[in-house]
């Protein structure tokens, strides 16, 4: 598991690095979904209006310079946690769902399914039996 928390280090290095030519609105943007994507009335006007900016400007510029429209960056960093909670826990998949932000268990396991082609059951199971060959 250290080649993960390795990964995770390498990946944050690089997003502080980007998030340094980032617009500073879109950057704090980014620190707050960072620090509260865990939370499910997280959205993009509860930032904008913490920012005191307007909704579609910091949308639009959220899309420029990520790629990636909020809500989608929003789903993806709330999936890669559940991926992660998947592989190193056994917390029962609901309380993944809530963990993340997603109060709803079938929606999260329909966009689970959709991002990754597996349902978050499929996804356990599979790293579970890795785990287990090594």
């Amino acid at each position: 598991m250290d080649w993960i928390h390795h990964l995770i280090r390498l990946v944050v290095r690089v997003n502080d690095k980007l998030d340094k030519q980032l617009n500073p609105y879109v950057s704090k943007a980014l620190v707050y979904l960072r620090a509260h994507y865990e939370k499910p009335e997280l959205t993009l006007q509860s930032i904008a209006d913490s920012l005191n900016v307007n909704t579609a400007y910091l949308g639009q510029l959220f899309r420029t310079q990520t790629g990636k429209y909020f809500n989608d960056y929003l789903t993806d960093a709330r999936l890669e946690t559940a991926c992660s909670l998947l592989t190193d826990s056994s917390f029962h998949i609901r309380k993944i769902a809530q963990m993340v932000g997603i109060p709803n268990q079938s929606y999260f396991n329909r966009v689970f399914k959709k991002k990754f082609m597996l349902t978050p059951m499929e996804y356990h199971q599979r790293y579970a039996e890795i785990r287990e060959k090594n």
